[in-house]
């Protein structure tokens, strides 16, 4: 994989930074000026590309060189910046401000209505529609510092499952599910809560079969997921829970 190349364009008086994984000969932050017909006036390393040529949303590939270009601006709503394709997702849900306990199979969710449950979104999770990931190791993470019980396991999907329980109801009865979208179940990472400091508690899971999860959304670039607890888990009420994908892109 060469190593990544950042130039700071000015096309017809418009900055933009781009990440080029595909130019082996650059290696530093280099500034090129692009005029109206695409022509680089100055600059060394100069881009092949031409102001149509350009990418202005994340993925797009130059005409030129058939590399994937990634705006800097783009990076803020993608946490993934790698040499290497490593990708960090991370989606957070609020429980309800109750602290009634759960059962081992019960569902953790945002609400206990099951029409207003909002499965966790990893937006852009791949960097256009149709590509892969590979998801090696989950975490998950809660605003209380509580390791009693403190077991998990998430379910993950290529498209929005829709459950038939909210929180605290019952997810997994012996296998059967309590939700649609089950043929779009990618896999599973049982996680146990197993450290804990001043401001939260976290642990660290890999998947239940293998050693990865290989992933492609149905339509668009977002995985979803449903937390379900493994244990008799004792809430606090309005829990934040943060759930992190570590993995690479394809």
């Amino acid at each position: 994989m060469a190593e990544p190349h950042l130039v700071t364009a000015v096309v017809e008086n418009t900055t933009k930074t781009l990440v080029n994984p595909g130019d082996a000969t650059a290696q530093a932050l280099k500034s090129v000026l692009v005029s109206s017909t695409g022509t680089v006036v100055s600059g060394a390393n100069p881009l092949p590309v031409t102001t149509t040529q350009l990418p202005t949303t994340l993925g797009q590939k130059t005409a030129a060189n058939s590399t994937s270009v990634i705006l800097a601006s783009d990076q803020g709503n993608v946490p993934v910046i790698s040499n290497n394709s490593e990708v960090r997702l991370q989606a957070s849900f609020t429980r309800p401000a109750d602290t009634t306990a759960y059962a081992a199979g019960d569902l953790v969710a945002n609400s206990t209505t099951a029409g207003s449950v909002v499965p966790l979104s990893f937006t852009s999770a791949v960097r256009t529609a149709g590509d892969c990931v590979r998801i090696e190791r989950v975490r998950v993470e809660k605003s209380s510092t509580s390791l009693t019980n403190a077991s998990f396991r998430l379910h993950l999907f290529e498209a929005s499952p829709v459950p038939t329980v909210g929180d605290n109801g019952v997810y997994n009865n012996a296998g059967a599910l309590a939700t649609s979208g089950v043929l779009n179940h990618a896999g599973t990472f049982p996680v146990t809560i197993s450290w804990s400091g001043s401001d939260g508690a976290m642990g660290i899971g890999v998947p239940t079969t293998g050693s990865g999860v290989t992933a492609s959304p149905t339509s668009g670039t977002t995985l979803f997921g449903l937390l379900e607890v493994t244990a008799a888990y004792t809430p606090v009420s309005g829990e934040v829970f943060y759930v992190v994908l570590e993995g690479y892109r394809t």
